[in-house]
């Protein structure tokens, strides 16, 4: 731990932590300083230690924002707190683009392991009937499960499936703002999921699976399926590519659209920090 920690604390108003580390939630209640965190992950069942140090420090925070609505609900558990909040938490995001134009096929990005629905989708992908020079799959990201996932699915290649491997931001952004359709398929109950923002700020709509917070993250006009099954995704996938354009066009602008309402302005936070430097601000003496 910095020992500097301590006076940086001293000297601060109010502290913004991510999660709530221990030490500096004691050091917040020793010196009397309001406390906000942003917790990213939904609430283990499993009990620990950890879970336990947890449970305390979310309980004693001033106020506490959660990236989803379903990562809220797995800490308050069923007894809505009024100084819980959800905010959605993204950092960076590419530049918006209409919907439409020289799109085509579906999209996919993540990290290649256990439960993120790369084999699910490479699966329902060979089973739908599509045409595949039209509707080609762009498969981002690597990972432990690549290997075994290009052995076991696809070891020929697979007709349609292109593997990009792992990719910078530009072409990342470059490819789902390419692809008529973004792909999210994991079954890992996902706290919030970023690419479906991405995708929808880029104009493409998406199909995801039912898992945590993706529901929120990728909007109501997505096209859902229930997590880990191959023969929902495949149906939607062939639902996608036979939308007609004005209907594509029409979802694919209303599911950009509700980011406005989706996410929330930074004065959020300016809000809350007011709140909680007042709670604690010392109250003038009666008269």
């Amino acid at each position: 731990m910095d020992p500097r920690l301590l006076t940086w604390i001293h000297e601060s108003d109010l502290v913004h932590v991510q999660n709530v580390p221990p030490d500096i939630l004691a050091y917040c209640k020793l010196l009397g300083k309001p406390l906000v965190s942003t917790i990213h992950n939904y609430r283990r069942p499993r009990f620990c230690l950890h879970r336990l140090l947890w449970d305390t420090g979310v309980n004693l925070c001033d106020f506490v924002t959660f990236n989803s609505a379903f990562v809220r609900s797995t800490w308050d558990q069923g007894n809505p707190n009024r100084r819980h909040h959800v905010v959605p938490a993204v950092c960076r995001l590419p530049e918006r683009q209409s919907p439409g134009g020289k799109r085509r096929g579906f999209a996919f990005i993540s990290r290649w392991i256990p439960n993120k629905g790369a084999d699910t989708l490479i699966k329902a992908y060979n089973s739908a009937r599509l045409d595949r020079e039209n509707w080609p799959l762009v498969m981002m990201g690597e990972g432990p499960e690549l290997s075994r996932i290009r052995k076991d699915l696809i070891p020929d290649g697979g007709p349609g499936i292109e593997l990009l491997g792992r990719v910078d931001d530009h072409e990342k952004w470059h490819r789902i703002a390419a692809a008529k359709w973004m792909v999210v398929p994991p079954h890992t109950l996902e706290d919030m999921g970023l690419t479906p923002i991405e995708a929808r700020t880029l104009g493409t709509p998406v199909i995801a699976s039912r898992d945590g917070g993706l529901t929120e993250s990728a909007g109501k006009d997505a096209l859902f399926f229930e997590p880990g099954n191959v023969e929902a995704l495949s149906h939607k996938l062939e639902e996608a590519a036979c939308m007609d354009e004005t209907s594509y066009l029409t979802l694919a602008e209303q599911a950009q659209q509700s980011l406005d309402s989706y996410l929330l302005p930074f004065s959020v936070y300016h809000q809350l920090y007011h709140r909680a430097t007042q709670a604690v601000a010392p109250q003038p003496p009666l008269p």
